[in-house]
This record gives C-alpha cells, structure tokens and sequence, in this order.
C-alpha cells in the first residue's frame, strides 16, 4: 500500500494544510552542487480493476499522489531562509500541480477495457512519461 511506501522512503504526502520545513529535509547536502538546497519529489500513481468474464481487464479506479523525500531532500548548513524554504515549497506544489494533471489523464482509462493488466500498465507508463516531461520543463 501507498503507506508503507511512504513510511519506507520517509515520504510526506502533499497538504496544503501542511507546508514544508526546514526538519523536512533530511538528506545529506551535495557539497559539489551550486543549490543550497535540493527538493526531491515523487508522484505515484496506482490503479485498479476487475477481469471481466472475456478475460479482460476493466479499469474501476486510479490514483495520483505527490510526495516530498525527507530522506532526499537536503539543505546546506547557514543556508536556511524563509525565501529559500518558499522557493522549494514551490517545487513541491508543482509536483502536486502535476499528481492532479496525472490523475485527470490516468481517469480517461477508467470504464475502459484493456486486453490484459499489462496494456493498462503500459498506457499508465505512456501517461506518466507525458507528465514527467512537462514536470521537468517547469521545474
């Protein structure tokens, strides 16, 4: 389940009612780069579906949802501000930006017949690539 996931990889789910702070970012800073901080995001996706009697695959269910890797993430000693802290908030609500485009695309499958789980896995995949593509064009 996505819980364990998260427990496991120390991930916080997105809430608007729950901004980062600077005891989110756990990771150990990368001396060689020229950030003072880093943001590290995930945006799972999940489905679900039930074999018709054909042997096809019918979609009931999908679910996008972004994430912060606490572990990941990191920022450089005497480099914490309130603007920094906001610029990497920002990229975590881009994350949340595209979870929702993901979830809006991935609902198009839902009610549709797939020939096996694999064909619905593959047209989640195509999905997903999109949206990583146009994720990291905005970030």
């Amino acid at each position: 389940s996505s819980l364990t996931f998260a427990q496991d990889y120390n991930l916080i789910h997105w809430d608007k009612n729950r901004p980062l702070t600077w005891d989110d970012f756990n990771g150990t800073p990368n001396a060689t780069s020229p950030h003072d901080a880093e943001t590290v995001t995930v945006v799972t996706s999940e489905w679900e579906g039930e074999q018709t009697h054909e042997g096809k695959v019918n979609v009931t269910s999908v679910t996008a949802t972004a994430f912060f890797n606490s572990s990941a993430s990191w920022v450089k000693e005497g480099k914490k501000s309130d603007d920094l802290l906001k610029h990497e908030q920002g990229h975590f609500d881009i994350a949340q930006i595209h979870a929702k485009e993901k979830q809006k695309e991935m609902e198009k499958v839902v009610g549709k017949l797939f020939a096996s789980a694999e064909e619905v896995e593959k047209k989640i995949h195509e999905i997903c690539d999109k949206i990583q593509k146009e994720l990291d064009k905005m970030n």
